[in-house]
């Protein structure tokens, strides 16, 4: 009887802390993959660090993990944001705080929570179109030039 008591206990505990916000968490307003909603370059979107510090950073990287990545660095005050992205992709979003009196010039970045990884969509999908037009006209014309030179009496 005590452990079905203590298990009931267990799984109503767990079933309330379910609808409570998580500690650490990253939020950005107008991220909704499963709707289809990105972040716009150039448009302010609201992103919120859930139980932050008073004080904190929010490093943003553009890329992350290419050999053309860079690191935006925004000082958040009670966990608020207004955030531009400034340029496409794939952007990796860290909320921490420094630590002064170590590493570099600010101090030593310490993260916390989870990371956050999220796609960046460009205003308008001229580029996008541009690029795969390109990109068609390389490989087809390659393939065509190739069956040309096969085929070729010579």
């Amino acid at each position: 009887m005590k452990i079905w008591l203590s298990m009931w206990c267990l799984i109503s505990l767990l079933f309330l802390l379910g609808g409570t916000p998580v500690f650490g968490q990253l939020t950005v307003e107008g991220f909704q993959p499963q709707k289809n909603l990105f972040p716009v370059v150039g448009k302010a979107s609201l992103v919120k660090y859930i139980n932050a510090p008073k004080k904190g950073q929010l490093r943003v990287t553009y890329r992350p993990g290419s050999a053309v990545s860079h690191v935006e660095k925004f000082d958040m005050l009670d966990g608020k944001l207004s955030w531009k992205p400034t340029a496409a992709g794939i952007v990796k979003l860290v909320f921490g705080t420094l630590i002064p009196g170590k590493g570099d010039e600010d101090g030593t970045f310490k993260p916390l929570g989870d990371k956050k990884v999220i796609s960046v969509r460009s205003e308008s999908s001229i580029l996008g179109f541009g690029i795969m037009f390109l990109a068609a006209l390389i490989l087809f014309g390659g393939a065509a030039y190739s069956i040309r030179s096969l085929l070729s009496s010579d």
